[in-house]
């Protein structure tokens, strides 16, 4: 029915922690520069 398994659709591990890592990254920087993390991460989003 499918051509491909569920484990080939799922994102290597190795893709998804570096993911997670830029994303900390970021949320440390904002706060570094006294910057509310939730807030850059909405302002983001809404334009992108």
């Amino acid at each position: 029915m499918f051509s491909k398994s569920a484990t080939e659709l799922r994102p290597k591990l190795s893709t998804l922690l570096e993911d997670a890592a830029m994303l900390y990254l970021r949320i440390g920087t904002c706060r570094l520069n006294n910057m509310a993390p939730k807030k850059w991460l909405r302002y983001v989003i809404e334009h992108i």
